[in-house]
């Protein structure tokens, strides 16, 4: 016949209903897995949990191949369940405790073996083999018997304890080696002042090893005990007794690393349900907290502890009636139900050790799910979305809100965030505008936060319809005659739409058609000159673009208004030729020289703009300039101009000697070059002095009758210009 260890005190099952309980916040729940009973390829009524990082690993007391429990993984998020290794109920044992896992290996104990008849053995399975070694089997008194606890590994050495057997069948405490040499009693419980029926894992501390039992001491109500790992030194630490204090603890300690053990009772307390409690490596034991009525009935798993909080499980009661999961504070402060089970499809019982990963506690209840063979859960202790904010689209000027919702453990924080910045004062699950703006437009979120973390939703995009905005102007355009004109505007703020107008001598026309953003005129004429604006609208109202002109140029080949004039410069100073032009751009100019005026010469190397400009000498005088204008239409060529160059005159024949009868006729000539020459005329005595001027005397010939009184006098001639004088040189008559 199959045996089964039922959880008991004072004769209560623990799987009752109470009343209702103030919980603030529940975690979000998640059956991993829902265990089977009567099923060969499940498990059936799990205990502890514990995880290599990766995975969570367990044992379960019934269910597998062979009906006597299995090792098993899952993943966090409840896929691959995968039985590690079945039980056969024989010498390798039945019903396993919570293991230990050590890198691959598994390291446990199992409440019975050889079918029933046998007290439990310790075992070891390889998991990249698939191999299971029974490192030591049970034998009854004297030897250990039916362990309920998991083992504690230090080096190379496993400990832990029996809840019967010994030499006086009140327990042990037991060590061997993990090859399962040297097994030793270190300790056997009398169920006298030391204690007796130890059922928690063991703690080591140093060189100490900390436990619990569940009766004996001096009240019969269990202790908390220490001793060497080596079994020397034992010592009481704390003996229960009746409430209000605790009594009967099933759990093992855990430790703060400050020199502090937490762990629970499963009555006691101020309404003998159960306590949590604290007491030092030295003693000085305190009750952190007692059960009440409104919260539930006989903690039974080790607490775990995490940034100063404490998490464990209770058998019973809680609003489901299925046992709950608390948190405390390691002060205990801040006390809490963090889920009631139901003993319905999400399980009930919870029991053993739990483990914390990402946020996410993870345990097992021991009854119901559903399948009715217990369940794997998990509790989200960090904050979650329970509703996203939707996006809005609000009118400019008009009131709009942003609603979400959060969950989560505990007092809920909320912040609402623009644009990754946070929005002063917006602390609650709705983000109301009075009168929205376009200056608010953008991505709002919301972070949730409780004492564990936070949590951001989804972003959400806040559209604020106002009148169009137009953001590209259309540009102003000139075009040749039958080319192509395009214009543009670029506009935000809703579903728009466009009407293009024309604006030519103060009268704007409606352009029929045109109700793009874009306006395209592929052959434009002087009709399409003018301004154009778009008129972009959206359901709350219109805006107008600024106008751009179109000017449409007429094709004409080039056409001279001003021919270069004829110049006379100065040697030495700059003389300048230009050109005026009217015709189709771009125009094009090309100055040339020649001697004549009848062809159109050399090019000027670089001469192509509108005027000519150059310093020339002497030699230029006399030259034709001439520009030839082009387009892509033609050409035209402009008529030549002179350039003259004045310099000093430049006496070439000089006046001659003459003699001449009396009353007969005289003439001087002289012969010069230079421009713009004048003569003046000068007679003396003398040759060392020009003399006195003749007057009216002013050609290039002196003509007069000779008389006998002129005689030996000299006659010369002074020629000037701009630049200055050249005197002829003295003859005589």
């Amino acid at each position: 016949m199959k045996k089964m260890r039922v959880f008991v005190r004072a004769g209560i099952f623990l799987c009752l209903l109470i009343a209702a309980s103030t919980v603030v916040g529940q975690p979000v729940y998640t059956n991993l897995h829902a265990f089977a009973t009567g099923s060969t390829t499940d498990g059936a009524y799990p205990g502890g949990l514990l995880t290599d990082g990766n995975l969570l690993w367990g044992a379960t007391a019934q269910g597998g191949s062979q009906s006597s429990g299995m090792l098993y993984s899952i993943a966090t998020n409840g896929a691959g369940f995968t039985p590690v290794y079945n039980f056969t109920g024989g010498s390798d044992g039945l019903q396993p405790n919570e293991p230990l896992l050590a890198g691959g290996t598994f390291f446990g104990t199992t409440y019975f073996s050889d079918n029933y008849s046998g007290p439990g053995v310790i075992y070891r399975f390889d998991t990249n083999t698939a191999t299971l070694t029974v490192l030591h089997s049970f034998t009854n008194s004297p030897d250990a018997a039916s362990s309920t606890a998991g083992l504690m590994l230090s080096g190379a050495t496993l400990f832990g304890v029996s809840g019967s057997g010994g030499t006086n069948g009140y327990g042990t405490i037991f060590k061997l080696a993990t090859n399962g040499a040297n097994y030793t009693l270190l300790h056997h419980f009398s169920n006298g002042a030391d204690g007796g029926v130890p059922r928690g894992k063991l703690l080591l501390i140093g060189s100490r090893l900390f436990g619990t039992t569940s009766s004996g001491g001096t009240n019969t109500l269990g202790t908390i005990f220490t001793v060497d790992t080596n079994g020397n030194n034992f010592s009481v630490l704390y003996n229960f007794s009746n409430g209000p204090a605790a009594n009967a603890p099933y759990a093992g300690l855990t430790s703060d690393g400050l020199g502090r053990l937490f762990g629970v009772s499963t009555s006691g307390g101020v309404s003998n349900l159960g306590s949590i409690f604290a007491i030092g490596t030295n003693g000085g034991f305190s009750i952190l907290h007692s059960f009440t009525n409104n919260e539930a009935i006989s903690p039974q798993g080790q607490l775990l502890l995490t940034n100063g909080m404490l998490y464990g499980n209770a058998l019973g009661r809680g609003l489901g009636g299925g046992g709950i999961v608390f948190q405390i504070a390691t002060n205990g402060g801040n006390f809490m139900v963090l889920y009631n089970f139901t003993n319905g499809t999400t399980g009930g019982n919870p029991i053993g050790p739990m483990v914390l990963r990402n946020n996410v506690i993870f345990g097992v209840t021991y009854l119901a799910g559903p399948n009715n063979g217990g369940t794997v859960f998990g509790l989200q202790l960090s904050p979650f979305i329970t509703q996203q904010p939707q996006p809005v689209t609000a009118t400019n000027g008009y009131p709009a809100a942003l609603i979400a919702g959060g969950g989560g453990l505990g007092t809920l924080g909320y912040q609402w965030y623009f644009n990754g910045a946070p929005v002063g004062g917006a602390t609650s699950p709705t983000l109301s505008f009075g009168n929205v703006t376009t200056n608010q437009v953008g991505n709002y979120t919301l972070v949730v936060t409780n004492f564990t973390g936070s949590f951001t939703s989804s972003p959400a995009l806040l559209t604020v319809l106002d009148v169009p905005w137009i953001t590209a102007q259309p540009q102003s355009l000139t075009v040749s005659n039958d080319g192509a004109a395009n214009f543009s505007v670029t506009a935000v703020n809703g579903s728009l739409t466009y009407q293009w107008c024309l604006t030519t001598n103060s009268v704007t026309t409606l352009l029929a058609g045109q109700t793009a953003s874009t306006l395209n005129i592929p052959a434009a004429t002087t009709n399409n000159a003018g301004a154009y604006t778009v008129v972009v609208a959206n359901n709350i109202g219109t805006s107008t673009s600024a106008p751009a002109i179109l000017t449409v140029t007429v094709s004409t080949l080039p056409v001279i208004t001003q021919q270069p004039q004829n110049l006379t410069v100065t040697n030495g100073d700059v003389a300048s030729f230009s050109v005026g032009v009217t015709g189709s751009a771009p125009l094009r100019y090309q100055w040339y020289s020649n001697s004549v005026n009848t062809a159109i010469g050399l090019a000027l190397l670089n001469q192509t703009n509108s005027a000519y400009s150059f310093t020339p000498n002497t030699n230029a005088t006399g030259r034709y300039y001439s520009v030839v204008i082009t387009n892509i239409y033609g050409k035209a060529t402009s008529s030549p101009a002179l350039l003259t160059v004045i310099g000093r005159p430049v006496i070439v024949t000089a006046p001659q000697a003459l003699t001449v009868g009396v009353s007969n006729a005289a003439a001087f000539t002289v012969v010069a070059q230079g421009a713009n020459l004048h003569f003046q005329w000068y007679s003396n005595s003398l040759s060392s002095v020009i003399g006195t001027p003749l007057a009216t005397q002013t050609n290039s010939t002196y003509s007069f009758t000779a008389i006998t009184n002129q005689n030996g006098r000299f006659y010369s001639v002074v020629v000037t210009n701009s630049l200055g004088p050249s005197r002829a040189a003295r003859p005589r008559s």
